[in-house]
């Protein structure tokens, strides 16, 4: 027989002797507490965690049934017996329909009955409380699983967009191959039929035709060191390598490699940034890339006799690059599609260079990764202006202070 022995039991008898009979038979298998008055027994309700009630029906000011009334109003999960006598069966079958007891039980009681029916009613008590918590659980449970299916069902939903917009720059990707690749090796072979079929050339046509070779080869490097960088991007084959390096000298390298395609435009550079090193700890491969294609973008759309001016502003922690020309401009629209990365925005410079869109895509990707974002500002045939920000190394914030 399972032990009761932590369940408390409430009797309520206005006799004394009842009470202490209560008492005497069951305080070896129950917690007992008595009461003679419904308001005692509220009170004791009050002030003590109470699993089973069993009261006298005849009581005076409030009987029985009241009382359980009361019980089953303010302490529903409490099991209800009544104690009556055989004249009080009309009471019986009340307390059955309006209070919800568990039992009855007739005077005088037999106290091995008696218990077994008690035990009974915390039986039912306890595996009440056990479904009720189970129940409770397993909504707990549902709720939690249809959380994590939503959030899943979300995930997927969103890899499967993501997977949507790289099939359709893939599209795009073999469109470039198929045409923009195609023009510049299909140019590459007329020249060097032109120079099989006609050997006479003066030296300015022979370096013209070498000057177009080499703008030619110029424009399919960048193509395929952009789609080759993005197309490592996608399958994250391109791990970060941080070190400390100063950007001014970063910057020099890369303006001097485009020195000679900035003078075949007549276009100058024009630098601003302090004399003290910037020094940022970042991705320098990554941040090639980026300064790479802004300064090259700046070339292709700046008409003959532009400027192109790059500058490093030391902004507290940080240092603001920028990359500013006075080129042709971007549309509000153009800037809202690169800004959003979901296509390529292709057009032809200044000189009909090729421009796949891909270079600032793949900007915008890199200085992702390097905890940085692409700013534009631009305005139709006057000129663009890109920006962004990298933190400087706790290196170059010392040399500052110390300066």
């Amino acid at each position: 027989m399972t032990s009761y022995n932590s369940y408390t039991v409430l009797y309520v008898d206005d006799e004394p002797n009842n009470l202490l009979a209560f008492k005497s038979a069951f305080f070896r298998y129950y917690t007992i507490l008595t009461a003679n008055s419904a308001a005692e027994a509220l009170r004791l309700l009050a002030e003590h965690p109470v699993q089973l009630i069993v009261t006298d029906q005849r009581m005076p000011q409030m009987n029985g049934l009241e009382l359980l009334k009361t019980v089953k109003e303010q302490y529903p999960d409490i099991m209800r017996m009544i104690v009556t006598g055989y004249s009080d069966l009309s009471v019986v079958m009340s307390a059955f329909n309006d209070v919800g007891i568990f039992h009855y039980v007739l005077k005088p009681w037999n106290n091995q009955e008696l218990r077994i029916i008690m035990d009974n009613a915390l039986t039912k008590y306890r595996l009440t409380l056990e479904n009720e918590r189970l129940i409770q659980q397993l909504t707990e449970s549902n709720t939690l699983l249809e959380v994590r299916i939503q959030e899943r069902t979300n995930e997927l939903l969103a890899k499967n967009q993501e997977l949507k917009q790289l099939n359709k720059l893939k599209d795009k990707l073999f469109s470039i191959i198929s045409h923009d690749l195609r023009s510049p090796i299909a140019s590459l072979m007329a020249f060097t039929k032109l120079y099989m079929e006609e050997q006479n050339f003066t030296p300015e046509e022979f370096a013209t035709v070498i000057g177009q070779m080499n703008n030619t080869l110029g424009d399919l490097s960048s193509m395929l060191h952009n789609m080759l960088s993005w197309s490592r991007e996608q399958m994250n084959q391109t791990p970060s390598v941080l070190s400390h390096f100063s950007l001014q000298s970063t910057m020099e390298s890369h303006l001097a490699a485009y020195k000679l395609s900035a003078s075949q435009k007549q276009l100058s550079f024009q630098i601003d940034w302090p004399l003290d090193p910037l020094v940022v700890y970042a991705d320098a491969d990554r941040l090639s890339v980026v300064l790479r294609n802004l300064i090259s973008n700046a070339i292709k759309f700046t008409p003959v006799d532009g400027i192109i001016t790059v500058k490093l502003e030391n902004n507290d922690h940080e240092v603001i690059v920028s990359v500013e020309d006075t080129g042709v401009g971007i549309s509000p629209e153009n800037i809202r599609k690169l800004l959003a990365r979901q296509e390529l925005v292709s057009s032809r410079g200044t000189a009909n260079e090729k421009g796949t869109g891909l270079g600032l895509m793949l900007c915008q990707e890199y200085l992702a990764d390097l905890g940085s974002s692409l700013h534009v500002q631009s305005e139709l045939n006057k000129g663009t202006r890109f920006s962004f920000a990298l933190p400087l190394s706790l290196t170059s914030q010392l040399q500052t202070v110390a300066v």
